[in-house]
Formats: C-alpha cells, structure tokens, sequence
C-alpha cells in the first residue's frame, strides 16, 4: 500500500491544582499582568495579528455620576445630603428626597426648597480584562503566526534548516479557571509529512525541537501561577502522541522526564 499524508501531533497538558478553588476575576486580571514581565501575552486563538502590549498595562478609567443635596433657599447649609446615586437607585434616592421635603413641610415652615445637582467626575486604576487562554510569546527566535483560522489558530513555527517549508508548529495554552479547581497549561505539537515516519524522526520533531523552548515557558508560567495561589511543585503530566488515523501511543517517562530537566535549566 502507498503511503499518504499524515499529520503526527503531541499533546502535553500540566494541571496545576488550587486549595482555594477556582481563581477569581480580579487574580485572573493579576495572572495575565504577571506573565507579561515574561514576554508572554494572552491572546484569544483567533486573529489578524499579534496582541498590543499597551493594552496590557493598567489604565485609568474616568466615571461621572451625580450627587444631590436637599436645600433651603435661605441657608447654604444643606438639610439633606443624599450623596451620589446611581442610575438603578435613582428612584429610591427621590422617594427620600420626597420625605424629606414632606417632613419639613409638616412643621409648618413656608420656606422654598430646591434638589442641588452636583456632577461628580472621579477616576480608577483599572487592570485590562483577561484577553483569552493562547500564549503569545514576544522572545523567541521562531516564527509565530496569528491567523483566523481556527484549524491552527495562533501558533510557533519550527522550521527546517534546510527547508524552510517544512516545519513543527506549536501552540500553547493556558486554562487558569477549571472545573476542577485547577490550571491547565497545554502544549500541542503537530508535524505534517507526505508519508508514514519513523518513530525516531517524529520524536525528532514533537520531542527535541520545541523542548527547549517548552521547559521555558513553564519555567516562567509556573513562576506566575504560584503567586496567584495554584500549587507547582507537583503538577499532573499528561502527554500523548496522535495521528491522523486516530491511533494513539501514550508517552513515555523519559519524554516527561526531559520536559522537567528543561525547565529546571530554564530556571537556573
């Protein structure tokens, strides 16, 4: 039988789990800013382009409301401050404007009585949304592609160093709010070839060409997620090789075993 085009891919997920379960929106916000000290940028999986670091950094977001203060018309000094109210309040704010007036009113004083409208401008240091669970990374000597493409989607290119047409591509993924209480960081790695490969040559290509740059990624990923409350001394390794026949061959030890050596490196 000829052979046929065939795509091999490995897939490496490191769950990291967390006694307080599942991370808040505002540590989600801190997460996102932490991992940009390292050069890597959450992106969503889709795009026309990389992400804009100026939108990571924290801003500042203006707000205007009203405040309202009962009045006489022959003193300054307010009879009532109600304060600021906003939209969804506006109603019970004016029904305590009314029995306010109404209590004045029941004393027998005839004097004029006005609501005073003040606009409040006031401004916070705000910290941008959490922008999606794909890794963009901003210091790599390797090609990276955003594409609306949701086959592929943002991912490394590994090219050949003969041919720069043939290459591994990798994506990465981090999934910081579970189901189960954890944070999941995904490595994918898939090779296209024309036909069936020796074992060897797609550990070459799934194994050693991206390990490098993996045990980095962790190295620094892990860094951030211990200050956020997740647990990375013992993460679970799951790894598994895939192809497109939809056979499956678990990964060995030693495979696992080189990614942590590689981000023990990475963080000497």
């Amino acid at each position: 039988m000829a052979d046929t085009s065939v795509t091999y891919e490995r897939t490496m997920k490191v769950s990291y789990p967390r006694e307080a379960g599942r991370i808040s929106s505002a540590l989600l916000r801190r997460l996102q800013r932490e991992l940009t000290y390292w050069g890597i940028w959450m992106c969503r999986r889709v795009g026309y382009e990389g992400p804009d670091p100026d939108t990571y950094e924290d801003y500042t977001a203006e707000t205007t409301s009203k405040s309202y203060k009962l009045m006489c018309d022959r003193s300054d000094t307010p009879i009532a401050d109600f304060g600021e109210i906003a939209y969804g309040e506006r109603r019970i704010g004016m029904e305590k404007v009314i029995s306010a007036i109404n209590s004045w009113y029941d004393k027998g004083d005839n004097d004029s009585y006005k609501l005073k409208e003040t606009i409040v401008q006031s401004s916070t240091t705000e910290t941008p949304r959490w922008k999606g669970d794909y890794l963009w990374l901003s210091a790599v000597d390797h090609d990276q592609t955003m594409v609306r493409n949701w086959v592929e989607g943002v991912h490394i290119c590994f090219h050949d160093e003969t041919d720069h047409t043939d290459m591994t591509k990798m994506q990465i993924r981090l999934n910081p709010s579970t189901s189960e209480n954890c944070s999941e960081l995904i490595f994918k790695i898939w090779k296209e070839a024309t036909k069936t490969q020796k074992k060897a040559d797609i550990e070459t290509w799934l194994v050693d060409t991206p390990l490098q740059l993996m045990g980095e990624v962790q190295a620094h990923v892990e860094s951030c997620l211990s200050e956020v409350g997740f647990e990375t001394e013992e993460p679970i390794i799951e790894c598994h090789f895939d192809a497109k026949t939809e056979s499956r061959s678990e990964c060995t030890p030693d495979i696992i075993g080189r990614l942590r050596q590689a981000k023990l490196e990475a963080m000497e």
